[in-house]
């Protein structure tokens, strides 16, 4: 399953409002265009510096599992009933045998698993792994963290306890593990837990470096996995997982919208924005922030590229490059 993994890339946007019974209270997150503009006339840019890369969302309100789980995804069920924050439906994860996880295709080196945990009565009543190797396993795990009498354990040389509560029985918890740096000497994880029934974290215990199998400061993360195979597991249950990578922009700068003017006398705009020589880039403009449409596409031959809109009326409008076109 999942053989396709979703990238979410980078867009930036900047927008003008020409209104001229208002002055210049605009929020801080603003800058004064050219004076071909009237003077109340305002740009705002919205820039970043990360791509985050989904590799797998599921709140499991579907009939089937989504294709971002790869396999072997074993006794993994989709349940009705009370899931996290009233959904109706969950996955269980099922006693001896039950296994569901993701690769990370080319490796991790920083990534977060964001999901809701509800446990049952029994021994080991949650276990999730990272291991380096591009498989999904129950075993081999680098990052190994088990949740077993009323504790939570992390093995590294022997399983070691963590100053995190315990969690009730039956009972959603939000929890993420955030992986820092691997690949790199001084590779790290978190762990953020919410109270029981919540949704905000309230405890954490930070830059844990208890590793089981695997150099995590020489290689990257290869997959990750939630799975009932030990210690007499009764299997628990998850809701709404996301888990995505976050890794730096190369290349040069964020993709940004570097310059906006209007000339009122022509009724036309001009967009500038930074870019990469050969990509394409998509642009956007939307008079609501709501309904955007396409106005135009662009393959850049330089290090900026610029598009003209025609016949563009005084009032706000707003615009959006990005290098993928919308769904």
């Amino acid at each position: 399953m999942g053989d396709h993994k979703r990238t979410k890339m980078l867009f930036s946007l900047a927008g003008f409002g020409i209104d001229p019974f208002r002055g210049s209270d605009y929020s801080s997150m603003t800058v004064r265009l050219p004076p071909l503009l009237p003077q109340s006339a305002l740009a705002i840019l919205f820039c970043g510096s990360l791509i985050s890369a989904p590799i797998v969302v599921d709140d499991f309100e579907y009939v089937v599992l989504s294709d971002d789980w790869d396999n072997p995804v074993v006794n993994t069920d989709l349940e009705s009933g009370v899931g996290a924050q009233g959904s109706p439906k969950f996955a269980r994860i099922k006693p001896a045998t039950g296994i569901l996880g993701a690769i990370f295709e080319g490796g991790a080196s920083d990534f977060f698993v964001d999901f809701f945990l509800r446990i049952h009565p029994g021994e080991r009543q949650f276990n999730f792994m990272v291991m380096t190797g591009e498989e999904v396993a129950y075993e081999g795990a680098t990052i190994n963290l088990r949740h077993q009498g009323d504790t939570w354990w992390a093995y590294g040389g022997g399983w070691q306890e963590l100053p995190l509560p315990g969690l009730a029985i039956d009972v959603w918890y939000h929890l993420r593990i955030t992986c820092n740096g691997w690949g790199e000497s001084g590779a790290s994880y978190d762990l953020e837990l919410s109270d029981a029934g919540g949704t905000e974290f309230t405890s954490s215990v930070m830059d844990l470096g208890l590793f089981e199998d695997g150099d995590p400061s020489a290689t990257t993360a290869g997959a990750f996995s939630f799975s009932a195979h030990w210690g007499n597991s009764p299997g628990f249950d998850l809701d709404n997982v996301t888990v995505e990578t976050i890794e730096p922009v190369v290349g040069g700068a964020p993709l940004a919208i570097t310059n906006l003017s209007y000339d009122p006398a022509a009724l036309t705009s001009a967009i500038t924005w930074n870019a990469v020589p050969g990509t394409r880039y998509f642009v956007y403009a939307s008079s609501d922030l709501v309904n955007w449409e396409q106005i135009g596409i662009r393959t850049a031959s330089g290090s900026d590229e610029t598009l003209m809109e025609e016949e563009v009326s005084a009032g706000f409008r707003s615009y959006r490059v990005q290098d993928y076109p919308e769904p």
